[in-house]
Order: C-alpha cells, then sequence, then structure tokens
C-alpha cells in the first residue's frame, strides 16, 4: 500500500508548510527581520537562524508517516506487532525479517527493559578487511537510544509509540528538524525509563544515503561474503560482552541542530499528533 505525505513542499510551493514569499530569508538578522515584518521574524532558531522547509520537512514527515501507520489505517488498526522502518535507499540483507523476528521472541532474555529494535549501521563505519568474527552475525547489543548509532532500521509496536506520542510536546517543540535526535531527547527527559535499543553487531540494513559507490559496493561484498559463509539467519542471538559495559555509559548529549523554531511548525507536528 502506498501511503502520500499530503504537506509536502512539492504540494504546497508557495504557503506554509512550504516557503511563503514573506517569510523571513535563512540568514537575516533578527533585527532586520523585524524591521522587514516578515512572517517569522519572532522565531530564529537557536543558531539564529530561519525557517528552511527542506529542513523542517524531514522531521514533519517522519512524524507523519508513524501517526498515520499507528491511527489512520484500518490494516494496522488492532496490529501489536512490530512497525520496521526502511528507507528506499536502504541495502538489506536477505535475512532481516527472520533476524528481527529472532530479536522480538528473544527481547524478554536478551534485554527485557527494551522497547526499540535496531537493524541497521552506517556505511561510514563498514570495514570489509577487519579481523572476522565468524559469531558476530548472531550477536545483539543493547544501549540508550542514539541518533547517531540507532536511526537506521528502526522497529517498535504500538506500545512504544504511545509512550513516544505521550511526550509529542517535548517532542514537536524541540528545536531540532531531525528526528531521531528529537526522539533521543525525548528518551533522555520524557519517557519514564528512556528509549532503549536492541540492536545487530552486524547490520542487516544498511543506508546508502550520502556514500559513494564503492561504499555501497563494499555493503554488498560484505553481506554476500557473510551469505556464502553460512553467517546469516543465526539458530539463536547472544549478548554481545564486550558492548554490556558501554550500554551501562551515560548517553553522550548531541548539539541541536536547530531549524525547528516556528511556531508554525510546532503547531503542524502537534495537530499530526492529536488529530
Amino acid at each position: 500500500m502506498q501511503i502520500f505525505y499530503p504537506h509536502s513542499i512539492q504540494l504546497n510551493p508557495y504557503g506554509f508548510p512550504g516557503t511563503d514569499p514573506n517569510d523571513c530569508p535563512r540568514s537575516i538578522s533578527k533585527l532586520k527581520a523585524l524591521i522587514k515584518n516578515c512572517n517569522n521574524a519572532l522565531s530564529p532558531d537557536l543558531h539564529g537562524n530561519y525557517r528552511d522547509a527542506r529542513y523542517t520537512e524531514r522531521k514533519h514527515h517522519w512524524w507523519w508517516k508513524a501517526n498515520y501507520v499507528f491511527h489512520k489505517l484500518e490494516v494496522t488498526k488492532n496490529f501489536t506487532g512490530l512497525f520496521l522502518f526502511l528507507e528506499e535507499d536502504d541495502i538489506v540483507a536477505e535475512d532481516f525479517l527472520f533476524v528481527l523476528y529472532k530479536m522480538q521472541k528473544s527481547a524478554n532474555k536478551l534485554c527485557a527493559h527494551c522497547n526499540i529494535f535496531s537493524l541497521g549501521g552506517n556505511l561510514s563505519s563498514l570495514k570489509v578487511n577487519s579481523k572476522r568474527d565468524d559469531n558476530a552475525y548472531s550477536k545483539v547489543q543493547y544501549a540508550a537510544w542514539s541518533s547517531e548509532e540507532h536511526a537506521v532500521a528502526v522497529a517498535f509496536n504500538a506500545s512504544t509509540w504511545s509512550e513516544i506520542l505521550s511526550c509529542a510536546q517535548d517532542f514537536c517543540t524541540y528545536d531540532d528538524y531531525n528526528w531521531d535526535r528529537s526522539l533521543q531527547h525525548i528518551g533522555e527527559t520524557c519517557i519514564k525509563g528512556g528509549l532503549n535499543v536492541l540492536t545487530v553487531k552486524k547490520p542487516r540494513v544498511y543506508s546508502t544515503r550520502n556514500c559513494s559507490y564503492l561504499s555501497m559496493s563494499k555493503a554488498n561484498l560484505e553481506l554476500g561474503s557473510a551469505s556464502k559463509l553460512g553467517q546469516l539467519y543465526p539458530a539463536t542471538l547472544k549478548l554481545s560482552s564486550s558492548i554490556l559495559k558501554a550500554a551501562t555509559k551515560q548517553p553522550i548529549e548531541v548539539m541541536k541542530s536547530g531549524d525547528w523554531s516556528d511556531p508554525r511548525d510546532h503547531r503542524l507536528c502537534l495537530n499530526l499528533a492529536y488529530g
């Protein structure tokens, strides 16, 4: 089933949530914006920049998509299982759904407090020529949600979504246009017990965004080699002991990106949450 985001900048080229002709130029000073009397003169972001619809759309789109699939579709209305979020530029291993199923079934034993699963990794961290751990593809690890580490191939159920939605006010007013950094914020400040991720040591999904053809070739080579060596489809999953200590450390504070200070964006985000 295809669903279509109705608030895109393509559908709104001359007005919010696209760019209104009277919106403040991005880099104008607040004093000049007030003199110009442009729409959002009173609300520059934490870096002093004004709204850029190309950035704000990223958070809006993810938030709309999550709200839509959890609340607006008849087919998912009574579904209590996992929702897996993939991007169109992801490379997936052949066993990615199999591993997700294993993670879900083993979650109580492996990490009872985990409420999010992640199958992904960044191509920038892939080291095909590194020393091979023959058991790496059967290992999982857990940690507090990190926007830098866990935003690829995310899965969670309606119960976790309800916890996220209960923090809509904090999510929708946090001055960062990245949905994953906004999730990290509410995980650290709003959700009781936080957002805790069970993730695979060897990614089953790689994001190809901003990566070269060579990097994508490395991902395919890595996954192809694992398949030939019979390392995919693990019979059981085990916690990676080398990661357990690291998972107990306090989350690293991420600098906010800004570009999310306009009250119009806050209102649209909250309207999506509350119907």
